[in-house]
């Protein structure tokens, strides 16, 4: 299921506090793209049990990389999620500095992301995750069937035990 709502389309708007400029579910998995002003970033949440939560070797390809990863904290990010995220204030991408008003003073020159190209990203992103994830999940099936099968086995060659006659 997909379920996109782009609440505003402009970034670097100057801000004292992150806006979430776009929020979803896609695939089951929930994303925020948020603009903190300065620059964007986008935000997946995936289940306590996704090998990205549980494995500190998970990598995802993203733009400049993972820069976020932990459980939400009830706030901006609900805490029955597992979150990652990346931002897009990198070499070669804009960046808006303002003064204590909020005024724009100057900017680093570079790229300025759109919500559509962000959330483009988010998509693969979320496509790799749910494939890692529907993977993930096969194969606990599959060991949760070979343990029962061998439970059953261990059962019925269980020598019975032998008590001592009175």
């Amino acid at each position: 299921m997909t379920n996109i709502a782009i609440v505003d389309t402009t970034v670097y708007k100057p801000a004292r506090s992150a806006r979430v400029v776009a929020f979803g579910e896609i695939k089951r998995f929930t994303f925020k793209i948020v603009d903190y002003g300065s620059h964007p970033c986008a935000y997946v949440g995936c289940p306590l049990d996704h090998p990205v939560a549980t494995s500190d070797d998970f990598d995802v390809n993203c733009h400049g990389g993972l820069t976020f990863a932990q459980q939400g904290d009830g706030e901006l990010f609900d805490e029955e999620l597992y979150w990652i995220g990346w931002d897009y204030a990198h070499g070669g991408d804009f960046f808006l500095y303002c003064d204590s008003d909020l005024n724009p003073m100057e900017g680093l020159p570079g790229r300025k992301w759109t919500v559509f190209e962000i959330l483009d990203e988010v998509k693969r992103v979320i496509d790799v995750l749910h494939d890692t994830y529907s993977r993930f999940k096969r194969g606990l099936s599959q060991l949760e069937k070979k343990d029962e099968e061998a439970t059953g086995i261990r059962a019925y060659l269980r020598p019975k035990a032998h008590l001592p006659s009175r």
